[in-house]
């Protein structure tokens, strides 16, 4: 008899048994894992733009859907653990620890944080599939499964990012340059301004980024799966006669489209990290041959070998910038400057770090002068848990690094990264039958492509349609067959973990570890390759059984498949279950808190959408006469709109009325979400909304009314501050004092907003930005001291941008600032 919860009991050439519960939920962990990588992330729906300008149909999914798929993950990560066996026990601590420090700064906190909540609970469960993946590579149905859906992502995100590079960019690029004026106010972007022109500079690049909106994270996981598959392509000939035909053809075609999305991605970080694995695919076997003989060496040599991978291309990024500008390389150069960021942000915050949504600001501070970026993490994965959890971090980059020790070792192992299911040289046959991977696949494959489609139904076309159902077949085809040949082998094959390595590598250098769209894919490929070695340190039994003695194999089992019986074997393992059960908890409750705030944004933007729609709608009919007239006037009239079509000037003057109305009603719901949700960019918007009213009752009649939205709006700006005192929170307060002192005639409320400005100015040292809002306001006031001390200060940063000259103060802002540093005034 075999015990359901010890996985396989494989005998070669008969069907195993399989955990049924074990595998249930490794399929909904992979559907979980997949649908993050195949939708795009809104952190804040609706209102990252303005949607009383310029409505835009909603495409991706808000942190309410993130965190119910992080919850769903949880939930299947910690049934799969309850499952399993031989999992160490310091690894679920490390989890809890990790976990502990993310929850923290969502909860605890300052009362908690929307945005850390969103990020931090997306690592805890990223981190946990990783730890599933430990158990997962220790069975072999799930293990199949497993390997075969994420290499079959690739296949996924590279036909999305092929239709991005030929279709979606070229329409993209078309549509932003005919609304091109309306997208800049929306965002609250000057023409000519230098966030215009960084987005500009971003935008007009045509590359692959998937749905990750990032070229070097698309990269990131189009290198590993070139590696994976080549290995897989290269382990498929041990046993060609078991495959069926189209196995090996299918998966030669995955490498090949893997290969093709990352040239499209034209990430030269991405190359070199599938250079890396390459490479190491080569040493690796060389170095197997040679030390077939000495078992132990090729162990201490492996795990070495891991960590210098990690270890060298860190020590690449410090000589990098070590030499400084004498080389035109300019992006591993600016990796050297987050390096530097994150290891000052640590030392000022070893405990509990800034938080996991807060590197930017703390960058700002803690950055080299001739930084020129704003950046969000620091772009590797052990600084960035390092300076956002402090200690807490300590404990996942801990257990991240025994994997990489342990894949490392796994390369260079004739073991291999599972225990064989027959003795060398015989035939095992496989677990799956095909009708039943198929089955299988068109579930985790599906499911995530539904998501995806419904989320994107609104802007799709039929050839985003037929791009998608492309995908879903390829993908389908590629998983089954990368699952068929992993079920058929023997072993896993050890090439894997130079995937793994290549991967870890490049987590050096880019976000993917931490991305939320691509954290648990890359981390589950780690602790997959990780699975059997780190077990094995633990002494801990497999989830599987050696051949019974009806088999060819019926000697005495192996005692390291039988050692660590009983509760020993499953305490780890248990631990992990209730401390990824504990986080699900957590996640859901976050999740009620996110809906909260999420619906009252949904009901704002239901208020003054639909006018931006018709006011857009009937401008181009208007114009150009597109639309319908019957079907426009029906709008019109849903408005409350009564003035006829023939008479635009009518027409526009009460779409007016009606968004005035309309945005105070949206206000007031965004400044009582804000406050409830105590999120600071939501009173931001419900301050714009104020100010836009402002601006219509600008004339003498109205000029009381115009103070009350005026005191409004500002008391939403000071508000913000309070929550969030970030330079970004006071340059809005700023520019809002600003505006009403200019409106209004109110010397007092320029006075404000210079303090503001200031404010501002000090937590980002050597930036411009907030310096030259203030030298304005200074030198309207008249203060020439302040103006000329604050325009000096503009130009010695200015003067630190010369790394990104699309930061550069254009010839006559510089003109004006050295007239004003000298003491003679503006213009």
């Amino acid at each position: 008899m075999t015990d359901a919860s010890s996985g396989i009991h494989a005998t070669p050439g008969a069907e195993a048994s399989i955990d049924r519960a074990k595998l249930g939920a490794t399929g909904l962990l992979l559907a979980t894992v997949l649908a993050r990588c195949v939708v795009s992330l809104d952190p804040f729906p609706i209102w990252s733009g303005d949607p009383t300008l310029l409505a835009t149909p909603q495409t991706s999914l808000a942190p309410t859907g993130q965190l119910i798929l992080d919850t769903i993950s949880l939930i299947a990560a910690a049934i799969v653990l309850w499952r399993s066996r031989g999992l160490s026990i310091w690894t679920p601590l490390l989890l809890a620890a990790g976990s502990i420090g993310s929850l923290a700064h969502a909860f605890v906190i300052d009362q908690g944080s929307l945005d850390n909540l969103r990020i931090g609970v997306s690592w805890c469960a990223a981190f946990s599939t990783g730890v599933a993946g430990l158990a997962i590579a220790r069975d072999r149905a799930c293990r199949s499964l497993a390997w075969g859906a994420l290499l079959a992502l690739v296949v996924m995100l590279v036909c999305k990012g092929a239709f991005q590079y030929f279709v979606e960019h070229p329409e993209t690029v078309r549509a932003y340059k005919e609304h091109r004026r309306q997208f800049l106010e929306s965002q609250g972007w000057s023409e000519g301004s230098m966030m215009a022109r960084a987005f500009e500079r971003r935008l007009y690049q045509n590359e692959g980024t998937g749905w990750f909106g990032l070229s070097n994270v698309f990269a990131s996981v189009c290198a590993g799966g070139v590696v994976a598959m080549l290995a897989l392509a290269g382990a498929s000939r041990r046993v060609r006669d078991d495959l069926p035909k189209w196995v090996r053809p299918l998966i030669g075609a995955g490498l090949l489209i893997a290969g093709a999305g990352l040239a499209l991605s034209m990430s030269k970080g991405g190359i070199a990290a599938a250079a890396v694995g390459v490479a190491l695919l080569i040493a690796g076997a060389i170095l197997r041959h040679r030390l077939t003989d000495k078992p132990s060496v090729a162990r201490r040599l492996g795990v070495t070998l891991g960590l210098l991978v990690v270890a060298g291309m860190l020590a690449g990024v410090v000589l990098r910038g070590l030499i400084g500008e004498k080389l035109s390389e300019l992006s591993i150069y600016f990796r050297w400057f987050y390096i530097q960021g994150a290891t000052r942000t640590f030392a000022e915050h070893p405990l509990l770090g800034v938080g996991p949504a807060d590197f930017k600001d703390a960058y700002l501070l803690a950055k080299p002068a001739l930084s020129p970026e704003e950046v969000t993490s620091p772009h590797s994965i052990l600084f960035d848990w390092l300076s956002t959890l402090g200690l807490a971090g300590a404990g996942w980059s801990i257990a991240w690094l025994a994997w990489i020790a342990a894949t490392g070792r796994s390369l260079l192992s004739r073991e291999t990264l599972a225990i064989p299911y027959a003795a060398p040289g015989s035939r095992a046959g496989g677990v799956w039958t095909t009708p039943n991977l198929v089955r299988a696949f068109i579930v985790i494959i599906l499911a995530p492509t539904a998501l995806s489609a419904f989320l994107e139904v609104h802007a799709s076309t039929p050839e985003a349609s037929m791009a998608r159902l492309v995908a879903a077949v390829l993908a389908l085809g590629v998983g089954v067959s990368i699952a068929t040949l992993i079920d058929r082998l023997n072993s896993v094959p050890v090439g894997l973990a130079a995937a793994a390595l290549a991967l870890a590598a490049h987590a050096q250098i880019e976000v993917t570890p931490v991305w939320p769209g691509s954290g648990a894919w890359m981390l589950m490929v780690c602790g997959l390759c990780a699975g059997n070695m780190v077990s094995s340190r633990a002494g801990m039994n497999p989830d599987l059984h050696s051949p019974t003695r009806s088999g060819p194999t019926s000697d005495t089992p192996d005692p390291a498949m039988t050692s660590g019986a009983g509760i020993g074997a499953r305490l780890g393992a248990r631990v992990g279950a209730i401390t990824a059960f504990a986080l699900a908890t957590a996640c859901a409750f976050g999740a009620a808190r996110m809906w909260s705030w999420e619906s009252k944004l949904r009901e704002a933007a239901d208020l003054v959408t639909p006018v931006a729609e018709v006011r857009a709608a009937y401008l181009d009919f208007a114009q150009s006469g597109k639309g319908n007239a019957g079907e426009l006037a029906a709008l019109l009239g849903s408005l409350g709109v009564k003035a006829t079509l023939d008479k635009p000037n009518d027409v526009m003057k009460e779409i007016a009325i009606v968004q005035f109305d309309r945005a105070g009603r949206a206000a007031a719901m965004l400044k009582d979400a804000g406050e409830r949700a105590r999120h600071a960019p939501t009173l931001q918007a419900a301050s714009k909304l104020w100010m836009q009213r402002m601006a219509e009752r600008e004339n003498e009649a109205q000029m009381l009314a115009a103070g009350d939205e005026a005191a409004l709006a500002i008391s939403a700006a000071e508000r913000a501050t309070e929550l969030a005192p970030t330079t970004s929170a006071w340059n809005w307060l700023g520019t809002v004092r600003r505006e009403v002192g200019a409106a209004l005639g109110r010397r007092e409320s320029l006075v404000a907003a210079a303090s503001a400005f200031e404010a501002g100015a000090r937590l980002d040292p050597h930036g411009t930005t907030s310096s030259l809002e203030l030298v304005r306001v200074l030198d309207s006031l008249g203060e020439k001291t302040r103006a000329a001390e604050w325009a000096q200060k503009v130009l010695d940063a200015d003067q630190n941008m010369r790394l990104d000259p699309l930061r550069h103060l254009d010839l006559s802002e510089r003109a004006r600032l050295e007239s004003l540093a000298k003491g003679a005034g503006g213009p």
